[in-house]
């Protein structure tokens, strides 16, 4: 069950920063866009 626990966690950790790393380039890519308009 702990183990469970940790893989379920470090799951979550890595799902987050791929959520957050997405929406941090689609930011980007807006600002660049409006930049390059």
């Amino acid at each position: 069950m702990l183990c469970g626990g940790f893989v379920g966690s470090f799951y979550l950790s890595v799902k987050f920063k791929f959520i957050s790393r997405s929406r941090f380039l689609r930011l980007y890519f807006q600002i660049s866009q409006k930049e390059l308009a």
